[in-house]
C-alpha cells in the first residue's frame, strides 16, 4: 500500500459462524423433507472492532477522510455462534 494512503489500524479477519436457516421455500412440503433442514455456515470478512466473551464485532467497509474513519455494514455476531476467527492481515 502506498505510504500516502491512510490506513486503519485494526486486523482484518475471516469469521466462520453458524446462523439459523430455513423457510427459503414457501408452501407445504413433506415433513420428511422439512426435518432434514440444518443450520447455515456463514463466512464474513472485516476489520475486527471487538472480540468479547459476549460477541464479535466486525466492519467490512471503512472510509478514511480528513484523518477520521467512518464504518458501514457492521456485523455483531454472538460469540456462541462463532466457529473460528482467522487473522488475514494485521
Amino acid at each position: 500500500m502506498p505510504t500516502d494512503e491512510p490506513t486503519y489500524n485494526k486486523p482484518i479477519v475471516l469469521v466462520v459462524w453458524t446462523d439459523a436457516a430455513g423457510g427459503a421455500r414457501t408452501g407445504w412440503r413433506p415433513m420428511d423433507e422439512v426435518v432434514k433442514q440444518g443450520t447455515a455456515t456463514c463466512y464474513s470478512v472485516g476489520f475486527l472492532l471487538r472480540k468479547s466473551r459476549k460477541d464479535v464485532l466486525i466492519c467490512p467497509h471503512v472510509a478514511a477522510l480528513d484523518g477520521e474513519h467512518d464504518g458501514d455494514a457492521e456485523l455483531c455476531i454472538p460469540k456462541s455462534w462463532v466457529r473460528s476467527i482467522t487473522v488475514l492481515q494485521k
